[in-house]
This record gives C-alpha cells, structure tokens and sequence, in this order.
C-alpha cells in the first residue's frame, strides 16, 4: 500500500506494515451512518489482498470509540421505506462487519470509549478487543424496540456464552469493562494511559508471526471447520516458503523471517 485510503468518517493511518483506522465522527460519538458502513465495507475490500497491510486496528476518535448505529440519520427519510428494502440496506451493514471479519489479516479493536450497539458489534467481528479500564460496552437496541442486528446475535454467544448473551441483548443494559473482561468479552483490559502501548505491544507480537498461517487460522475458526479442512489447510501452508522458513528458523535457533508466500 502506498498511501492509505482516504475517506470522509474514517482516518487511516499506515505505520508500516500496521494500519490504524479511527472512527471519525467525534460530534456525534462516531455513530455509525450509512456513509460510515459503506466506508467500512469499502476498507475491507481495499485492505484484504493487500500484503503490505499485516494488522489492522480500529479506535475510535475523541471519548467514545462508538455509540452505535446514527438513530437520526437511520430514520431521516425513511419512515416510509418497504420493510425489503430497509432489510436490504441492514444487510448492506451487516456486510461490512462480516468483510471486516473474513480479512485475513488479524484485527484488533482498541476501546477507547464507550462501545454500544454498533459500535460493540464491530469489535465483536475483530479478532482481538483491548479495553480501557472505565469504559462501558453493550446491546441497548431493545430499549428503544429494535435488535442488535449486524452480527451480534452469533458472535457475542461464541465469546460469553448464551446465557451472557441474552443478558446483554435481551436485557439490553450496558456493563462495566471489568465484567466484560470476567466474562470474556475482552482479550485485555488496561488503564487508559497504558492502551496504546498494549495495542502496539501485540501488534508487534502478531507482526512476527507466519502472515499465511494466522489467516488460515482466522478462517479456520471463524468457520468452526471440521477437522478434514483444518488437515487439507495444514497441508497446503507445509508446502509454503513460510513454513520452510519457520521451521528452518526453530532448527537454526533464529528469530524467522516470514514473507507472507
């Protein structure tokens, strides 16, 4: 990648082989609209052959990372919409979680802020959340008589379990970043000074790690596949330059240099 993309709520930016998207809608939480869906969706397609982009990091811009869909600009105009094409344009944002989820680079999202409806719903479709300590998470859609319906209803119950999930969507109340972390929503909880510092720590961890097999890996679990699949997958990255590199690096006793091939 030469230069990273370039959107209107989204601010890109490469640090080698690392791309950092913020969410850039301060003003209003960095609620997501039908721009920032799209813009999402977009970024994953740009990003998901790329080889020069090994991580991607989504934070959110000022106190929030993101309070969810934008209920004003969801509804202006729309009050008369066929129920198909509101079901469309819901699928339409569903998607973009979904490419955001089968990218073969690993994704982490940092939780700067408050992170609800949609905004949690993006996190749950990365491979990683780091939290920092203080901030709230949850599915309030049913207080307001709709449902969290951009992934959250499968991904949640695989993290906590189903009994979790219901709490948190048929509830519907927000809950504090130390439960989300004892009940497993979270892979880190920090203090706020020390978030970006953990977010780089593990990028770096993940930089050095076989780019071909992580996404295998991805694949693999997201798809729950059976075991036939995880052997053929095993075959096939044994027969790659990386995994030659890999193992002729643990018998040299040297740090590998893998190269994605």
């Amino acid at each position: 990648m030469d230069a990273p993309p370039v959107f209107e709520t989204l601010i890109c930016q490469l640090d080698g082989p690392v791309l950092t998207v913020t969410l850039n809608r301060p003003e209003r939480l960095n609620a997501f609209s039908a721009t920032m869906f799209f813009e999402v969706s977009h970024l994953a397609d740009v990003i998901a052959g790329d080889p020069d982009v090994r991580v991607l990091v989504f934070q959110g811009a000022g106190r929030a990372f993101s309070s969810g869909a934008d209920l004003a600009d969801m509804s202006e105009g729309k009050t008369d919409v066929r129920q198909d094409d509101f079901q469309l344009r819901i699928m339409d944002a569903q998607s973009a979680f979904d490419r955001v989820e089968a990218l073969p680079q690993p994704t982490i999202a940092a939780l700067n802020g408050h992170a609800v409806g949609a905004g949690l719903q993006l996190s749950l479709a990365c491979d990683f959340r780091i939290a920092a300590r203080g901030i709230k998470v949850g599915l309030s859609d049913v207080k307001i008589g709709i449902i969290p319906a951009l992934g959250a209803t499968t991904r949640l119950q695989r993290l906590v379990g189903l009994a979790w999930a219901k709490e948190m969507i048929v509830a519907g109340d927000l809950i504090s970043s130390d439960q989300a972390m004892e009940i497993g929503l979270l892979y880190q909880l920090v203090d706020p000074e020390d978030l970006d510092r953990t977010v780089k720590a593990l990028c770096d961890k993940l930089l050095a790690r076989a780019p071909l097999a992580m996404a295998a890996a991805k694949d693999l679990l997201n798809r729950e596949a059976p075991l036939d699949q995880v052997a053929a997958a095993q075959a096939r990255l044994f027969r790659s330059a990386d995994a030659l590199e890999g193992i002729s690096s643990f018998l040299e006793k040297r740090p590998p240099r893998f190269k994605g091939s």
